[in-house]
């Protein structure tokens, strides 16, 4: 806060100590703030804990449902405010990272003829009424049998390093690990893992969709 009786600072030096312009310390506010302002905050908030994944629209409705007079974007300010965000996934699948290490894709010409000799990952989405999910699955490309599956509304590495360790304590390791050249298939936590235990690592090439037809999960659209 600017104190204009500060004697050993001036109100133009306090102004450049926070970042403000001197202009805008004189110049009065022109934007009035809600009379329900807190009402309404404390509102959303609750709301917002309850349904993590509504957004502007929603919160916009249970603002009026509860009887308050309020526009859209006076919800985005209140929004904004406290940092608040729909926690409802894109549709974007794995991403690269360019400053990851990839590695080359190893199953060509392979012959997959015993458990274990390979396994391989996928993540897709799955839509519902309220946004979409992510579901991942670890598979054995011999007896295509799913070893480790899970649905997440993110898609962090800890997640996918869960499946693969949870498929490992079932099911123990393979030879080689096949994925595509996502972000979370290429950091070094997940990488390390698999050089951990001695597994050989491929990844598919970029652009090749079918490298990784085995796993090939589709959404429902």
């Amino acid at each position: 806060m600017i104190d204009p009786d500060n004697p050993a600072l001036s109100v133009r030096k306090q102004c450049e100590i926070l970042g403000v312009h001197r202009s805008s310390y004189y110049r009065p506010s022109t934007k009035k703030r809600h009379k329900d302002w807190d009402e309404m905050t404390s509102l959303i908030l609750k709301v917002h804990e309850d349904y993590p994944f509504y957004g502007r629209p929603r919160l916009h409705q249970s603002l009026l449902k509860a009887g308050f007079k309020v526009s859209s974007y006076q919800v985005k300010l209140m929004m904004k405010a406290h940092g608040l965000e729909a926690l409802i996934p894109f549709k974007r699948l794995t991403k690269a990272n360019k400053q990851h290490k990839k590695y080359p894709y190893l199953l060509k010409g392979m012959k997959v003829s015993r458990p274990n000799q390979v396994w391989s990952t996928d993540i897709t989405y799955l839509k519902y009424k309220d946004g979409y999910v992510y579901l991942s699955a670890i598979i054995d490309l011999y007896s295509r049998k799913i070893l480790s599956w899970g649905i997440s509304n993110t898609q962090t590495t800890s997640w996918c390093i869960e499946l693969l360790t949870e498929a490992m304590e079932k099911y123990g390791k393979p030879e080689v690990f096949n994925t595509d050249q996502g972000s979370q298939y290429t950091s070094k936590a997940y990488t390390a893992l698999l050089d951990a235990n001695g597994i050989q690592i491929s990844m598919d090439g970029v652009g090749r969709a079918l490298d990784n037809v085995f796993i090939g999960l589709r959404s429902s659209r």
